[in-house]
């Protein structure tokens, strides 16, 4: 058996080749290799949520916190008992000293957030916005939370009491405290040399942001029209913009007049699509980067494992045994990822469910089943209106809280259900296949298919693959049909000497013409004969990518398309027994395995078609008379016709 060690001047061949694929892959390559950690640890994953999930929070985080760092700002903190002219208790910010604190904490965070979105539109390096960032946040989050604390301690009691203003400077300092916290985490993994200094987002992960702002400066509009039209506070008047975008629909607030009915309807159709947009991106995020790179991570330690396993034990390894081996490895993996994401999205909703209803049952005084009812409705966005909170405190959390709830599990649920979809499918062919006896199933092994020969059963297709054994003994040898480590070797010698080398250049004059009309042009037609086979093996795994379930291929087909591929640069990585489960497995990866085939073969063709124009020099024609040309063009006409290559005349411009 060979050894398996990487090439240090080969690198990872795995990655080089799905470079030239990358469409194909599930997750994204780029993101995953800035972690300096192997994939194979149990580091890799943690400093992989940390360089993505900690950005996207802190995105989503920073401008709700600047937006409810307005409402402290704009909100009484406190009012009173008795009753006012108007009827009303009246209110005040506090002592002057609170106000301008918080009015302090209000700029400094604000301006923490414009360095943000800079980083995040790329206009200002990493380094630069976390030395301002993570100071400003924290002084921020600390002013704040100093303000509520000496304001409570000493400036209320008696007949002075909380308004809403001052709960939603308690959940603005805690979210400031949470975006330094997420900031500097992020920072301590670049120092310590896990990723480089930069935010791992896409460009498309970055619009997250700016669409959150959008959606804050829509909540603050929202807030101001309605406490004019509804008269009641800044601060009640954003908790009914956000019923309204969620449509939850509690009713406990409701528009009185013309204005305020025909302004809800218009601000609720731009919050709604503006929030499925954040959802949606939401969703993305999820389902882009932890199940993909789970399932890598997860296939990449069993593969690992496995691999070192039958080198230890020095087993004979065939290739269809690492084969199945991989592919039960995919499998497991797959199995753990529904679990995974299921297991996350009841975690995910209980927390939800179960703190919230507990904040909702102090807040409000209500017995804890009342809370969880309530929390319930809302999480799936239903709002009877029975219940609705009254308290400045429970409606203060119930902006924060249902901003993060309903989304994020909205979008959870809609990815898992996805991936129960996927599995149904599945199932389905399955079903399918064990029911289905129709040779012409599939289209590999269509008896009808001029292809058969060369997608059949290895026993079948080709004598270069020796008779078949069996070994009881060994649990990866499970072949039906057994190949040896030479046959993608032994195949693509047999088809590279059927051809005259296209280097050879051949000397004309002197009545050699025969030699060129016989040898070079049975040359070419030979060349034509390959890229015939290239292009319908295009054509049949597109087929299967239009019109397969799941996605998945068989061992001879992904066998095939490997001997297809193969070239003297990777021939003998290729026909190593234990190529599925090396470094350079293709399968080690989230593919879609259809859509990898194609790019492999366009590619393929691509190569071998700037080979074929590249040796076919012209300068071996220049010593023919013009006779000549005429002969050599007549011999092309009747001895190698276009419809004996199995090609179509189509019309081409330049």
């Amino acid at each position: 058996m060979k050894s398996h060690a990487p090439k240090q001047d080969c690198g990872n061949e795995a990655l080089v080749a799905l470079g030239q694929a990358g469409e194909a892959l599930l997750y994204n390559n780029e993101r995953v290799s800035t972690i300096k950690e192997d994939p194979k640890s149990r580091k890799f994953l943690f400093w992989l949520v940390i360089s993505y999930y900690f950005p996207v929070i802190t995105a989503c985080m920073g401008p709700l916190s600047n937006m409810i760092s307005i409402v402290c700002v704009v909100e009484k903190w406190r009012s009173h008992t008795a009753i006012d002219a108007n009827g009303k208790p009246p209110t005040d910010h506090g002592p002057t000293g609170v106000f301008v604190v918080n009015i302090l904490a209000f700029v400094i965070g604000f301006l923490s957030n414009c360095v943000l979105v800079l980083h995040f539109i790329e206009k200002l390096s990493y380094r630069y916005s976390q030395l301002i960032n993570i100071p400003g946040w924290t002084t921020a989050g600390t002013m704040l939370l100093v303000d509520v604390c000496v304001f409570a301690g000493r400036d209320t009691g008696g007949d002075r009491h909380k308004t809403i203003g001052f709960w939603y400077s308690v959940i603005a300092a805690t979210l400031y405290s949470c975006c330094t916290f997420c900031l500097t985490v992020h920072f301590f993994g670049y120092w310590l040399g896990k990723y480089p200094p930069k935010f791992n987002l896409m460009k498309n992960e970055r619009i997250l942001m700016l669409f959150t702002l959008l959606l804050s400066f829509l909540l603050l509009w929202g807030a101001g029209m309605f406490s004019r039209l509804l008269d009641v506070t800044f601060g009640t008047a954003l908790y009914y913009s956000i019923v309204a975008i969620l449509t939850v629909g509690l009713g406990d607030i409701t528009p009185k007049n013309l204005a305020s009915k025909i302004m809800i309807m218009v601000f609720s159709l731009i919050g709604v699509v503006t929030l499925g947009l954040i959802v949606a991106m939401t969703r993305s995020v999820i389902q882009d980067s932890a199940g993909s790179t789970i399932f890598f991570h997860r296939v990449e330690v069993a593969r690992a494992v496995a691999l070192k396993k039958a080198i230890r034990e020095k087993r004979m390894i065939t290739r269809r045994g690492s084969f199945d081996k991989i592919m039960h490895i995919r499998r497991v993996a797959r199995r753990k990822q529904l679990i995974l994401s299921g297991g996350a999205t009841v975690l995910i909703y209980l927390v939800f469910w179960t703190l919230g209803a507990l904040v909702f049952k102090f807040a409000e005084n209500w017995s804890y089943f009342n809370a969880l009812y309530f929390c319930f409705l809302c999480l799936i966005t239903i709002g009877y209106g029975d219940y609705a909170p009254k308290t400045g405190a429970g409606r203060a959390f119930f902006v924060v809280w249902s901003l993060a709830a309903v989304p994020l599990v909205s979008a959870i649920i809609s990815t898992v259900g996805e991936s129960l979809f996927y599995f149904t499918k599945k199932l389905d062919l399955h079903t399918s296949k064990n029911w289905n006896f129709s040779p012409a199933y599939n289209p590999f092994f269509s008896f009808s298919n001029p292809l058969h020969d060369l997608f059949s059963e290895p026993d079948q297709a080709s004598s270069d693959y020796p008779e078949k054994r069996e070994d009881a003994n060994n649990p990866m040898t499970n072949d039906d049909e057994p190949r040896n480590s030479t046959s993608i070797v032994a195949l693509y010698e047999k088809r590279d000497s059927s051809m005259i080398s296209r280097s050879e250049k051949l000397s004309l004059p002197d009545g050699r013409f025969s030699r060129f009309s016989s040898e070079r042009f049975h040359s070419i037609f030979n060349e034509l004969k390959t890229l015939q086979s290239l292009v319908q093996a295009l054509k049949e795994f597109r087929s299967i990518a239009t019109n397969g379930k799941t996605g998945d291929l068989s061992y001879e087909q992904w066998n095939k398309l490997m001997e297809l591929y193969a070239s003297p640069e990777n021939v003998d990585v290729l026909s190593d027994p234990c190529f599925w489960l090396s470094e350079y497995s293709p399968l080690k990866f989230p593919l879609n395995e259809p859509k990898f085939a194609i790019s492999k073969l366009f590619f393929k063709i691509e190569l071998f078609l700037e080979d074929l124009i590249q040796n076919n020099d012209t300068s071996e024609y220049h010593t023919l008379e013009k006779g000549d040309f005429e002969k050599t063009s007549s011999t092309i006409q009747k001895n190698f016709s276009i419809q004996q290559c199995g090609l179509r005349p189509r019309a081409y411009s330049i």
